[in-house]
């Protein structure tokens, strides 16, 4: 199993840089060996992308990089403010900074995983759902289609996956789904039946005091891809691209003591 870093964002953006650098020697050579514009942003692109392949950027990245020559040449051409370069790194600052503090990185739950969370949940009574670092809101989205009896939450701290994830529940949660803008330490867990949390690492040991704390007997932690300390009740295999692992969680009034028992 893969194991996303926390630095990632930063990773992100040196690679990207690395990128449009040899796009750009691609872009000076095409125009030497063939005075032609589009040749050589076309050239200046397929290097780019080449590159941030090579480099290991996710797809959407890839894109975003092969998109930036067009971007590049379409400025000039219509004179475009300077400025308007920043977006794209406005973005993926949005999107990544909070890792820089919580070491906790954009990685959003792989499609793989939607149906085993949902086989989770019961399917004709009601429950509660929160799901910590929501990103977009895509997965509460998924749940709320097929479980609709449930009521979700999600917290997120990346301005930019909150906005959307806030405007998808606006939109589409009609009315049982609630994003809001804070972090773990302002969110309580004791009125949640399920909790999720695809995290980090270095976040593990303290979500799970938390849920020790918090957590009602008898409800459900569920943690994608990182272990905490105790031994789950049992593991569930996901067949995604990082060969992730659900580790479900049955909270009772014994936890705490497994807990330290472990930890010791």
């Amino acid at each position: 199993m893969s194991t996303p870093s926390p630095l990632a964002p930063i990773a992100f953006i040196l690679q990207t840089i690395v990128s449009q650098i040899v796009a750009i020697g691609a872009t000076l050579l095409a125009w030497e060996v063939t005075q032609n514009v589009t040749c050589s942003v076309i050239s200046a692109s397929l290097i780019a992308g080449v590159c941030a392949t090579f480099l290991r950027l996710p797809k959407p990245w890839v894109l975003v990089n092969m998109a930036l020559p067009f971007a590049l040449a379409g400025s000039l051409a219509v004179s475009l403010p300077s400025w308007i370069f920043a977006i794209p790194f406005a973005a993926l600052a949005l999107l990544h900074a909070p890792a820089l503090w919580t070491r906790v990185p954009y990685y959003p739950t792989s499609r793989a995983a939607y149906p085993l969370i949902l086989a989770e949940l019961p399917p004709e009574t009601n429950f509660t759902f929160i799901d910590i670092g929501c990103g977009c809101g895509d997965l509460l989205l998924f749940l709320r289609q097929h479980r609709p009896l449930g009521t979700y939450y999600g917290v997120e701290i990346g301005v930019l996956p909150f906005i959307v994830s806030k405007v998808k529940a606006l939109l589409y949660g009609r009315g049982s789904i609630s994003i809001h803008f804070q972090d773990l330490k302002r969110t309580p867990l004791d009125e949640f039946d399920y909790v999720y949390a695809f995290l980090s690492p270095a976040a593990m040991t303290q979500v799970w005091q938390k849920a020790n704390r918090e957590m009602k007997p008898g409800s459900t932690f569920i943690t994608n891809s990182f272990e905490v300390p105790a031994q789950a009740a049992y593991t569930i295999a996901v067949k995604d691209a990082r060969r992730s692992s659900l580790f479900v969680h049955r909270m009772t009034e014994r936890c705490v003591e497994r807990t330290r028992t472990r930890i010791s």
